[in-house]
C-alpha cells in the first residue's frame, strides 16, 4: 500500500543520506536550524591569552564529553576578549568526540526549549551558544528569554549545555534617576551599594538568573604586550606572515 512504500522510500534515503544533525559540526538558527558547512576554524592552541580561563572552560567541556556531570557556562567581559573564539575552538578540539555547536542569537533565545526538545534524543553532544545576551531594563523581551532560559535549567537535558557570552556580568543594563539626570550602574560593586531595597531585590533576581548557569567566567583586558602578542599570532594562522 501507499504507506508501505512510503516507509521503503524513507528507509532508503535514510541508507544513501547521511542525518542532517550527523552532517555538520556547527549550526546557525535562522527561523530553523541550518547547518553551515564554511564556518570559522578557531584552535585552542590560537588563544594565547586566558590561559586560567580556557583551562577551566576546556575541562567542563571534557567531562560534559565524557558524561560526567559539568555545568552551563556564562562568559563575560569586554569585547574582542575572545570568549566566542573559545567557543569555536572547543568545537575543533572536541567535534570527532561527536561535539555539535549551535549558534543562537539573542533574538532567537525563545525558540530554545523547541530546540532542546529536538536535541535531547540525539547521540551527539551539543553545545549552544547564546550570543552576546544584554538587555535594557525597559525590554519587554527579557522576561520572555528568561522563561525559555529557566525552562531549559529545570529540564536538564543530558546532552545539550548553555555556553553563553556577555559583555557585562549584569545582562540587564540597570537605569534609576538620580537628581535630574539617568545614571547607568553598571560596576556590580557600586550598584548594590546605591540599591534601594526595592529596587535591590529587583537586582537580586537577575543577578540570580546569570548564576544558575553553574560557572561564570570574566574575561578582563589584556595588557598591550599580550594584545600584540595575540595580533601576531593571527597574522600567523591567517597567512599574512
Amino acid at each position: 500500500d501507499i504507506d508501505h512504500l512510503f516507509l521503503k522510500i524513507k528507509q532508503f534515503f535514510n541508507k544513501i543520506a547521511p542525518d542532517y544533525l550527523s552532517s555538520f559540526y556547527y549550526f546557525e538558527w535562522d527561523k530553523s536550524l541550518k547547518g553551515i558547512l564554511d564556518y570559522k576554524i578557531k584552535y585552542l592552541n590560537e588563544l594565547v591569552s586566558y590561559s586560567f580561563q580556557k583551562e577551566i572552560i576546556v575541562k567542563n567541556t571534557k567531562r560534559f564529553i565524557s558524561g560526567l556531570d559539568s555545568n552551563n557556562v556564562f562568559l563575560y567581559g569586554s569585547r574582542g576578549t575572545g570568549k566566542t573564539s573559545l567557543i569555536h575552538a572547543l568545537l575543533e578540539e572536541f567535534k570527532e568526540q561527536n561535539l555539535r555547536l549551535i549558534k543562537l542569537n539573542r533574538d532567537d533565545i525563545h525558540h530554545l526549549p523547541y530546540l532542546s526538545e529536538i536535541l535531547k534524543k540525539r547521540k551527539e553532544k551539543f553545545i549552544i551558544n547564546l550570543d552576546d545576551i544584554s538587555y535594557d531594563e525597559t525590554e519587554l523581551i527579557y522576561k520572555k528569554h528568561k522563561v525559555s532560559i529557566d525552562s531549559f535549567f529545570d529540564r536538564e537535558p543530558k546532552n545539550i549545555l548553555l555556553y553563553a557570552t556577555s559583555n557585562s556580568q549584569e545582562i540587564v543594563k540597570y537605569f534609576r534617576e538620580e537628581t535630574t539626570d539617568n545614571m547607568v550602574l553598571d560596576n556590580r560593586s557600586e550598584e548594590e551599594k546605591k540599591l534601594e531595597p526595592p529596587q535591590k531585590q529587583v537586582y537580586d533576581e537577575r543577578r540570580a538568573f546569570t548564576e544558575r548557569f553553574g560557572l561564570t567566567v570574566f574575561f578582563g583586558k589584556t595588557d598591550k604586550e599580550m594584545a600584540k602578542k595575540i595580533l601576531e599570532i593571527n597574522f600567523t594562522y591567517n597567512g599574512s606572515v
